[in-house]
C-alpha cells in the first residue's frame, strides 16, 4: 500500500528519490515530458539569457529524468539550451523504476517549488490526464 507522506510524495516515491543516481547523460537520449506545458519552455528573454549562460559556462544544474524511459522530470529549458549550444552531455539525476504516476508527481514537485503553475498550465496538465490542484 502506498501511503502519502507529503501531498504528491508517496513513501514509495520518496524511497526512489533517495536512491537516485547522479550520472552523465547523452543529451540526445533525453525525451521531453508530455506533461510539460509548452509555455514553460517557450523562447523569451529569460530563455535567451539562460542559453547565453549555458554557452558561456555549460549546464551547471543537473536535470532530473526517468532512467527507464529517459523522460525529463525537470530541466527542459536547460536541455534545449544545451542542444542549441551543441553540448553533448550533461549531469542528471536518474530515477529508476518510476511509474507514470510517480514520474508525473515528481515532475510537478520539481517544477512548482519556485515558479507556481499558471491557470493555463494547470489546464494543460489536466487535459493531458495529469493531477492538478483542487
Amino acid at each position: 500500500m502506498k501511503k502519502k507522506t507529503n501531498g504528491l510524495m508517496t513513501s514509495e516515491l520518496a524511497r526512489k528519490v533517495k536512491s537516485r543516481q547522479l550520472v552523465e547523460v547523452d543529451i540526445i537520449k533525453l525525451n521531453s515530458n508530455p506533461m510539460n506545458p509548452p509555455e514553460r519552455t517557450s523562447s523569451n528573454q529569460a530563455y535567451l539569457t539562460l542559453k547565453a549562460k549555458v554557452r558561456e559556462y555549460g549546464v551547471i544544474n543537473p536535470v532530473h529524468f526517468c532512467g527507464d524511459t529517459m523522460t525529463l522530470c525537470d530541466g527542459h529549458r536547460r536541455v534545449s539550451a544545451a542542444r542549441e549550444c551543441k553540448i553533448g552531455k550533461m549531469l542528471g539525476y536518474r530515477y529508476d523504476g518510476l511509474t507514470v504516476k510517480e514520474r508525473d508527481s515528481l515532475f510537478k514537485i520539481l517544477n512548482t517549488t519556485s515558479v507556481k503553475y499558471s491557470g493555463a498550465q494547470e489546464l494543460f496538465t489536466y487535459l493531458k490526464g495529469g493531477e492538478v490542484s483542487e
